[in-house]
């Protein structure tokens, strides 16, 4: 994915972290397993993909942030 971005436009400006996921069940049905199968879910898809386009960011040095 950012090296397709990359070939495409060269740089990135932003990225916006907006996938996640959530147990459908009631606050006090959920298990500590479950709850930290959503943060590591959600967390670390947020850190990987940062962590992946920081270079791509970094080369175009256009002010990019991440949200």
């Amino acid at each position: 994915m950012v090296r397709e971005v990359e070939g495409r436009f060269g740089s990135l400006g932003i990225l916006v972290s907006s996938a996640g996921i959530h147990e459908r069940a009631p606050f006090e049905d959920i298990d500590f397993a479950a709850s930290r199968r959503t943060l590591s879910n959600n967390l670390d898809s947020a850190f990987l993909c940062t962590r992946a386009v920081v270079p791509l960011m970094r080369k175009g040095l256009r002010g990019a942030s991440s949200m």
